[in-house]
């Protein structure tokens, strides 16, 4: 941005700013998904629509955003900080199936990168630079405890803002209560039938976990101080000015873990009503005399990255079950494509889902196509891959409306069952009704709920709502000096009577030697 420019863009936004009524609302949304950013625009709009002035960085700007809405787009910059990044990390794990943790301590500096990239941008530093700016209330991404950073220059309320589930980290600085087993973290790979065994796992997993995010709160605080300063306050510090966290997520999602007022389950912010599917697909769908199995492994990791034996093991499976396939394809010719294959590069999945003939979802099990399907009523076959893949897939078996199968180990019965059963077994179908119901119920004014509590913390503030959880240290919380003196008391009592007891064998000892010298 030339020096012109960088003034024609500080102007005008001082000038819409200041002629403004409602709240100045700054939203920091760094990540580079589509699935995370249809949940913050969304947001972001709703904001706008109601009369406040937003400021929204995000990696994936509105074309035609509403009045009120003032974009920095960091799209080609953050896009291909992340390419470069997560080629790297699948050349180097062997491309997918990597456990959590590991994906998150090898992707974790790149993700500082694009953070520390999106705030050095002209636009970002206008703003932070211009002394007479301020905002109402600050919005930043949960999942990148770094976005946090602004709030350093801007000293307002925070709200933390999840395009999915909450990490351990945003759930421990609100005072919510976190268990390894009772509420597995997201990346879990196992979330429930627990064997002893997986106690143990999911435990030392916990502990690598918060190691980790120990481990690198020194170099997110260098980061900061880089940017705003020796005197500049730690992550940890900016966390206790979080006033309220926001989850996309429906809370029987994540086992109805109890919270205080602070945190907000908004349902599913992305899950749209379906459109008038494109003719060439309605045409397509009708036409099916069985129904159709849909098959996407979402935008990130696509079908065309898996090993050439894995695409031919589906493809037989798909040639040999009575439904026609709708398979998500960006790779080149597909050799010994079945005929009842149809490849599609791009596919309207949420205005499909809805279509009677769709009998199955073949997913990766991100949360949004998962919601999507729920929403839609079809029945899941999870082959997770990264981060929270896992968590939705455990999900799908456990309420009982699909299957999960290993990516890095597909075999061809497995697959030509989990495909037969799911699509044509009616408990899959009856099961993802009813919790479709449930969901519905609770997604109903997520996004409105959203927007009326920004609105409070910008008029209020609402530290008022946090749990005393949140600044209780941890010998406060697990009672450590209260069992350290139960545990020293017990202690003293048994050696005051194993003294006790001692003197008196001692005692009884001496008199039977005295009366066996006199006999």
């Amino acid at each position: 941005m030339t020096p012109i420019a960088k003034l024609i863009f500080l102007c005008v936004f001082t000038c819409i700013a200041s002629v403004s009524s409602g709240a100045r609302i700054l939203c920091v949304y760094p990540v580079p998904f589509h699935s995370h950013q249809a949940v913050f625009n969304a947001l972001s709009e709703a904001l706008a629509r109601a009369g406040h002035q937003v400021v929204a960085l995000t990696p994936l700007p509105h074309p035609a955003p509403p009045p009120g809405l003032t974009q920095i787009d960091v799209h080609q910059l953050s896009y291909r900080l992340w390419e470069e990044g997560y080629k790297k990390f699948q050349h180097d794990n062997g491309g997918f199936g990597v456990d959590f943790i590991t994906t998150w301590t090898q992707l974790s500096p790149v993700l500082h990168k694009i953070v520390e990239s999106q705030i050095e941008t002209p636009e970002m530093q206008a703003i932070i630079k211009d002394p007479k700016q301020h905002f109402d209330v600050i919005l930043v991404e949960a999942v990148i405890p770094l976005s946090i950073m602004v709030a350093a220059r801007f000293k307002a309320p925070v709200i933390q803002v999840s395009s999915f589930f909450g990490g351990n980290d945003n759930f421990m600085a609100m005072g919510v209560p976190v268990h390894p087993i009772i509420f597995p973290e997201f990346g879990a790979r196992k979330t429930w039938k627990f064997s002893f065994w997986d106690k143990i796992s999911s435990v030392y997993d916990f502990i690598r976990m918060r190691r980790f995010e120990s481990s690198i709160r020194a170099t997110e605080n260098a980061i900061i101080r880089k940017h705003f300063g020796e005197n500049a306050p730690t992550v940890e510090e900016l966390q206790k000015n979080i006033h309220m966290l926001f989850l996309n997520v429906h809370q029987i999602w994540d086992n109805n873990r109890p919270v205080p007022p602070s945190v907000l389950y908004m349902g599913a912010l992305h899950v749209k009503k379906p459109k008038l599917i494109p003719e060439n697909f309605k045409k397509y769908l009708d036409a099916s005399k069985n129904g159709v199995i849909y098959v996407s492994l979402g935008s990130k990791f696509l079908f065309s990255d898996l090993p050439d034996e894995d695409v031919r093991v589906f493809m037989k499976v798909f040639a040999d079950i009575p439904y026609d396939v709708l398979l998500k394809w960006n790779g080149g010719d597909l050799p010994n494509k079945p005929p009842n294959v149809r490849l599609e590069k791009w596919i309207p999945q949420n205005d499909i889902l809805h279509h009677p003939k769709i009998k199955a979802f073949v997913t990766q099990g991100g949360l949004q196509s998962t919601d999507e399907a729920i929403a839609a009523n079809v029945p899941l076959i999870g082959f997770p891959v990264i981060g929270d893949q896992w968590y939705n897939a455990q999900k799908y078996e456990q309420f009982g409306i699909g299957i999960e199968l290993d990516i890095k180990n597909v075999q061809e019965e497995k697959l030509r069952n989990a495909i037969l059963s799911v699509a044509s077994e009616k408990s899959y179908r009856e099961n993802i009704t009813r919790l479709s119901e449930v969901m519905r119920e609770q997604r109903q004014g997520g996004l409105e709920k959203a927007v009326y509590w920004t609105e409070y913390v910008a008029t209020r503030g609402a530290l008022h709502l946090r749990s005393p959880l949140a600044d209780a240290p941890l010998v406060d919380y697990f009672m450590l000096d209260v069992i350290a003196a139960a545990f020293a008391s017990v202690l003293i009592a048994i050696t005051v009577i194993l003294v006790l007891i001692g003197g008196i064998f001692k005692s009884f000892r001496r008199e039977t030697h005295v009366k066996v010298k006199r006999n």
